[in-house]
């Protein structure tokens, strides 16, 4: 969702952060990106991470042409990455016209509603969405209009499953992505499985197995729901397993209770 430039700006920093040591050169050969790009780059990375977080130098040059990382902020260095990301997301109006459809209380948002929120015409609303539609092909996703109203579509499960994937990925645990519900609302209304609370459970593991109710809870109220009479929480859980590291220990835990599911799925079962 994000314009080129933000997403070299994140791809020289994310290169960076995962290595010891590296310099201009390395970096130019692994990301195929000009040395003097790279070091515009990481100007521009450094501006940013001075104005959002008060860090001045976060990436620094040795005398010797190394390319480091502040040892001040190094522990914290996934923790600036990702809400820098977020940062940048934020900027987009592709992410929060996307944003704006999944947190909705019904099914279709207006466009008036969208080119307000969004401080846009509606002219350049619909070169938008020709944009948004051209990343959601790939998932077999599109974002359609009637009666001047804007509906994402598609099959059920792959938006469940694409949702979760955007929203866990763009805010990391660092905030709570809806307005229309809570999480301290889910927590009193829904009591997780013990298969979930777990001694090494930490909050943000539970915070994302709480995004996945809240997404589906959203969808359903939106009325968005999987055809009847077939075996959609297993199909979910089996593809969530083979997705690779985007939920920590939920995924790990999933193939725990696959079996019990199994046999609970003879039986008609709320999708939650």
């Amino acid at each position: 969702m994000l314009i080129d430039a933000k997403k070299k700006e994140l791809l020289v920093l994310y290169a960076i952060t995962q290595k010891n040591d590296c310099s201009l050169q390395k970096l130019s050969d692994e990301l195929a990106i000009p040395k003097r790009t790279i070091k515009e780059l990481i100007r521009k990375l450094n501006l940013s991470i001075t104005h959002l977080f008060g860090i001045e130098s976060f990436i620094y040059s040795t005398p010797k042409g190394e390319i480091k990382l502040n040892d001040l902020y190094h522990e914290n260095r996934r923790m600036i990455f990702c809400q820098l990301k977020l940062h940048y997301l934020k900027e987009s109006n592709r992410f929060n016209y996307l944003l704006l459809l999944i947190d909705s209380p019904h099914a279709g948002v207006s466009k008036d509603y969208l080119a307000k929120q969004l401080y846009l015409s509606t002219s350049y609303l619909e070169k938008l969405t020709q944009q948004i539609n051209k990343i959601l092909k790939k998932y077999q996703l599109q974002i359609t209009s009637s009666q001047n109203r804007y509906f994402l579509e598609g099959n059920e499960l792959s938006i469940r499953i694409y949702l979760y994937l955007f929203l866990t990925d763009a805010f990391q645990g660092l905030e709570w992505p809806f307005t229309t519900i809570c999480i301290s609302q889910l927590k009193k209304q829904y009591q997780l499985s013990s298969a979930f609370l777990l001694t090494d459970q930490s909050e943000k593991q539970l915070e994302s197995i709480y995004l996945l109710l809240a997404l589906f809870t959203i969808r359903l109220d939106q009325h968005s729901l999987i055809p009847p009479a077939s075996t959609e929480i297993m199909e979910v859980l089996c593809l969530l397993q083979k997705v690779q590291d985007f939920s920590g220990t939920f995924k790990q835990r999933i193939s725990t209770f696959l079996s019990e599911l199994d046999g609970s799925m003879k039986q008609p079962t709320p999708i939650f």
